[in-house]
Parts: C-alpha cells; sequence; structure tokens
C-alpha cells in the first residue's frame, strides 16, 4: 500500500532568527504547556501541506520551484509584531509593506506549485481562507483555544526583533508523513524528509 504523504515548500529561517522563535516556543511550553509546534522545524510556510498528484522524484515540481527560487539573490525579511492567526494559535507576521520579495516569492511559488497539487488534497482548500497562511513563522497551533491565544498574545507582547532584520538563504521542499492525517493529532506523529534544498548566493 503506497504511504499516504505531504509536500510542503518552506522558507527556512536564518540561525540567529530560528533561535528565537525556538525560544519563544519553548516559552509559550513552559508557561501554558503547549507544545504541538516543537514537533515542527522552525519554517516560514511558503505552501502548506499539500498531497502531491505525483509520484516521487518530483523532479518536475523541483525544476519548477527552482525557476523561481534561482532569481532571487539573499534578501532581508523584517518581523512586525505577533499576530493571532485564525483559531490556530500565535505567529510572527511579516508585512506586505515591510517584505515585498517575501510576499512575492509566497504568491509565485503558490501559483507554481498548484499543478502539481492533487485535486482530493484536503489540507489545500484550508489556505484560501487567506489570512491563515500569509507569510508567518509560528509560535504556537493546534493545541491552543482562541481565547487562550489572546493570553499567550498579550503574555509576548513586549517580545522584541532585529529591526535589521534577517537575511534569507535557505528554502527546503519536505515530504511529510503522519498516521493522524485526519484529526488534529497528525502533529504528534509527524515525520519528514528534505527533498531539496536551495541556498541563496549573493
Amino acid at each position: 500500500m503506497e504511504q499516504d504523504v505531504r509536500l510542503g515548500f518552506y522558507l527556512i529561517p536564518p540561525a540567529n532568527l530560528s533561535l528565537k522563535m525556538l525560544e519563544l516556543r519553548n516559552l509559550v511550553y513552559d508557561q501554558f504547556r503547549l507544545n504541538a509546534a516543537t514537533k515542527f522545524m522552525t519554517h516560514m510556510t511558503i505552501k502548506g501541506f499539500f498531497k502531491p498528484a505525483l509520484i516521487k522524484p518530483y523532479h518536475d515540481l523541483v525544476q519548477s520551484l527552482d525557476k523561481i527560487v534561482s532569481r532571487y539573490a539573499p534578501f532581508t525579511i523584517y518581523p512586525t509584531g505577533l499576530r493571532i492567526l485564525g483559531d490556530v494559535g500565535i505567529g510572527v507576521e511579516f508585512s506586505k509593506e515591510q517584505n515585498e520579495i517575501l510576499w512575492k516569492i509566497h504568491h509565485d511559488c503558490y501559483t507554481v506549485i498548484k499543478p502539481f497539487i492533487a485535486p482530493d488534497c484536503d489540507f489545500t482548500p484550508v489556505e484560501f481562507l487567506g489570512e491563515h497562511f500569509i507569510p508567518h513563522i509560528t509560535i504556537s497551533m493546534i493545541d491552543v483555544s482562541h481565547a487562550l491565544a489572546k493570553e499567550i498574545y498579550s503574555y509576548l507582547s513586549d517580545i522584541k526583533f532585529d529591526e535589521k532584520g534577517y537575511t534569507i538563504h535557505d528554502f527546503k521542499l519536505y515530504e511529510f508523513t503522519s498516521q493522524k492525517w485526519k484529526t488534529k493529532e497528525w502533529i504528534y506523529t509527524l515525520q519528514w524528509d528534505i527533498l531539496h534544498s536551495w541556498h541563496l548566493n549573493a
């Protein structure tokens, strides 16, 4: 029986920003005992989980993404504060006004990936809701109620990020497996492999 997999295309924050995010995730666990986000690597979603319409080794998908990513030299992203993400958690947001390149990549890569998504993909329709999947890096997810998200938002409100921004070099395409895709428990059985890495050079 073929494994039920999902793919995801992510921007990988530089180490200094990733460490900051890990600190915040661990702080949320320490204070609120929420740990779902700690089960996932630190990342910014460019295209979230999608059921592929093709089988391995995904050469065509990688080549299509490469045409987008290869256009860019390293660029800087600027966090613009915290955001409550619908009913699913807290994230650090990156406004369009201060992050034009990031938003351009976000838009263009979604267009490129769309033909490679299976018609019965169960996760992609959620992204059309919009606000959940604007560029952001997750601090908490899934295991937080909306009411508690407000409390966490208030608790973290004085967190500061580097005003000089963070230089982006890395993107990755992942393949994910989970025994619980149909439930909110997927995060606790999640496993992944890196299918392809991109490193932007000056």
